[in-house]
């Protein structure tokens, strides 16, 4: 039975508050916020409540366009209101009351590693100097930094490599500086150079927080992307070491073709040795990694497909997103050389170079501005998704196959224009729905249930 929407004939259908309407180049979705569900319009469905939303009155809107709507006032998505009503709904829905947020700050000690792993992101190894331009050797202006850094807001610094023990006697100077400064200190390491009880009492008199690269349970799997024999010994007695201090510590683990077969085994050894349940991250094309050829299980697990929707979303990121890149610029990268990127992984980008500009300054700029805003409504093909401001974008990793940033992400399954999924199986039945709702709340609360965390 078809449920009859009521109004008055100057009445206009507007969308609940906290649900948003996405257009799509053939398609739409529609976001509740209020219960974190997503839905898929039909392309006819699309094009109806499109008209309906344009500011047309409901009584005259096609049999075909009220019986949507009557669909989804039953849902609990829209309903129809007095014009000046209508008007105030809109313009509550701006998504320009989204601040940025700036939450951490990934301080390089050095560009030097002991190790050389062949996915490194930095393209760090023994090998690699630090250049005469280098600020490392700059005490005091680091102080100044990380001072400058804090008053801006961020309430944690990271501090990396390179491996950052390499030279801990500037490290430990950092830490004792930062920690005067920041809520939380932490440094990722490889956690090779751990043996010192020196360095392990500072760290636990300290509650700094550790994370560290282990890439198996399997000494000769870890060794080979280390690229350095006997390293998985060193980082597992370390974690050893730490685990027994109850020191803050986390593991992490990257997944690629090299450690796949592992995947399984190292999970479940990181949990009865450490207790830590690791959430797995495939690599990303980015540095050494950039021209890695991905095959089985990690290609499928950084495919962006339909599956990836059926979760349960937060309206504070689906805003976000329509502003902001999801991911640069949250947490900021100060290189050794001065240089100062959106991301960990990012190279392209520099904002700018302490050595030259004032933290202020930096964050007060155009280009750091532009690229924050740099979301998916500015890349090629995304643009035209109706999945955009839901779909996570990592820029360095999506655009890793192409010399253009721009592009569409090589691992997306989705073809906007024509509005399916390459790889979907349920084509029939989305051809033939109105309104599907994604979100599986059921197998949401099955996926946090078994999710590795740290």
């Amino acid at each position: 039975m078809t449920i009859k929407i009521k109004h008055h004939m100057s009445d206009m259908f507007v969308l609940n508050p906290n649900v948003f309407f996405t257009k799509g180049e053939k398609r739409a979705t529609l976001f509740d916020g209020n219960t974190s569900s997503l839905y898929w319009l039909s392309p006819d469905a699309s094009r109806y409540l499109s008209h309906a939303l344009a500011g047309n009155s409901v009584g005259n809107l096609s049999s075909d366009v009220k019986h949507l709507l009557s669909e989804l006032d039953k849902l609990g998505l829209g309903t129809c209101v007095l014009p000046d009503k209508a008007a105030r709904q809109v313009h509550e829905h701006r998504p320009d009351k989204v601040e940025h947020s700036l939450s951490v700050a990934y301080y390089e000690i050095t560009t030097a590693c002991n190790l050389s792993c062949i996915h490194c992101y930095t393209n760090s190894s023994g090998a690699s100097s630090e250049t005469a331009k280098s600020h490392v050797h700059d005490l005091e202006g680091q102080k100044h930094l990380l001072k400058a850094i804090a008053s801006s807001g961020v309430k944690r610094v990271q501090f990396i490599g390179g491996e950052p023990f390499l030279h801990w006697d500037r490290l430990q100077q950092l830490c004792s500086f930062a920690l005067q400064h920041f809520e939380q200190v932490e440094i990722f390491t490889n956690g090779t150079l751990l043996n010192d009880r020196t360095i392990i009492s500072f760290i636990k008199e300290n509650n700094i927080t550790l994370s560290i690269s282990l890439y198996s349970y399997h000494a000769p799997t870890h060794d080979g992307i280390t690229r350095c024999q006997g390293s998985h010994a060193l980082t597992i007695e370390a974690l050893t070491q730490l685990n027994k201090e109850n020191i803050n510590f986390h593991v992490a683990f990257v997944l690629m073709d090299q450690n796949q077969s592992d995947m399984d085994e190292t999970i479940d050894f990181i949990w009865r040795s450490f207790g830590q349940r690791v959430k797995v991250k495939p690599v990303r094309l980015t540095g050494r990694a950039a021209s890695a050829t991905l095959n089985g299980a990690v290609f499928h697990k950084k495919e962006i497909t339909l599956h990836n929707f059926k979760g349960v979303f937060e309206s504070k990121e689906f805003l976000y997103n329509k502003s902001f890149h999801n991911c640069y610029g949250r947490g900021m990268y100060i290189a050794s050389d001065g240089n100062v990127y959106p991301c960990v992984m990012e190279r392209r980008l520099s904002v700018g170079n302490i050595k030259t500009n004032e933290w202020p300054d930096i964050l007060g700029s155009t280009t750091f501005s532009n690229v924050i805003r740099l979301n998916k409504d500015k890349i090629e093909v995304c643009c035209g998704c109706e999945f955009r401001y839901l779909c996570f974008d990592c820029r360095p990793d999506a655009s890793g196959l192409s010399a253009n940033m721009l592009s569409k992400p090589w691992n997306c399954t989705y073809l906007p224009a024509e509005g399916q999924w390459s790889n979907n199986k349920e084509d029939n039945l989305i051809r033939e729905t109105s309104i599907i709702k994604l979100t599986d709340t059921e197998l949401h609360s099955r996926r946090l249930a078994n999710a590795p965390s740290h």
